[in-house]
């Protein structure tokens, strides 16, 4: 029994009529919004090439040369992404370049660049939290000296940390206590828009200084959560936030 075309006439015909108005991870999701399916940027790339499905003059013109500022992206954002978040990130960045996978593989192999991740800890590595006891450690600036009365009064100004491991600052009797990082953001960066966070550069929650505090929407970081980039090294945080945004406007599209 002969099976079905995998692609049909009104599906190869979108993808042509398409093609040369979208780059691929674009025409992929509007792809599977019109006909209901779930295909990856790969499966779209094949089809593509099988049936010969071109883009015309815009991805026909001589290939361009990767200059100095291509190059210096390249080597910040490979140390968080791998080839195909690369290329899309690329894309994104400097439009109209169309730089496919094979092309920016050859870039970072003729100018040895390196991802330098090796998928583990490396010898000596130490974790933020490495050597630190209880839940109390970042608090003791704000613990009464001995001989206090009463033992447990706690001033406006004292620090405890919680059981989640944020610090938390008391900002007024009777017992108000508010999240540290939040009331130093606040007082360096203004108010905190409605459905944002305050996460962490390097990913400790008690390293508070204004510099290692990033506001981020809660789309965001559930596209961070979602792609497994919400806890990547602080050298690699914008990479990980360009590649969130890049994601959610490509699914806006789809979903326009």
């Amino acid at each position: 029994m002969k099976k079905g075309r995998v692609y049909n006439k009104a599906m190869l015909a979108f993808l042509a009529e398409h093609y040369p108005k979208m780059f691929v991870p674009e025409l992929t999701a509007a792809f599977n919004k019109k006909f209901g399916k779930n295909k990856t940027t790969d499966q779209i790339k094949s089809c593509l090439s099988n049936h010969n499905i071109k883009a015309g003059v815009r991805r026909n013109r001589t290939p361009r040369r990767y200059e100095n500022k291509h190059l210096e992206f390249l080597q910040k954002h490979y140390l968080t992404l791998n080839l195909e978040q690369l290329a899309e990130v690329f894309n994104a960045e400097f439009k109209n370049f169309n730089a496919d996978i094979e092309s920016i593989r050859a870039c970072l192999k003729n100018n040895k660049i390196r991802s330098g991740r090796t998928g583990h800890f490396e010898p000596g590595h130490k974790s933020w939290n490495a050597g630190m006891k209880g839940l109390n450690t970042g608090g003791e600036k704000g613990w009464f000296k001995k001989g206090a009365v009463p033992i447990n009064y706690k001033p406006v100004g004292s620090e405890r940390v919680n059981t989640d491991g944020y610090v938390e600052v008391k900002v007024a009797e009777p017992n108000k206590w508010s999240l540290k990082h939040r009331v130093v953001y606040e007082l360096h960066y203004g108010p905190i828009p409605k459905s944002h966070n305050v996460s962490f550069r390097d990913n400790n929650p008690q390293n508070v200084e204004p510099s290692n505090l990033i506001l981020m929407s809660k789309d965001q970081n559930a596209v961070l959560n979602k792609i497994g980039l919400a806890d990547v090294p602080a050298e690699a945080k914008d990479s990980a936030l360009l590649l969130a945004n890049l994601t959610m406007k490509i699914n806006k599209k789809a979903v326009a």
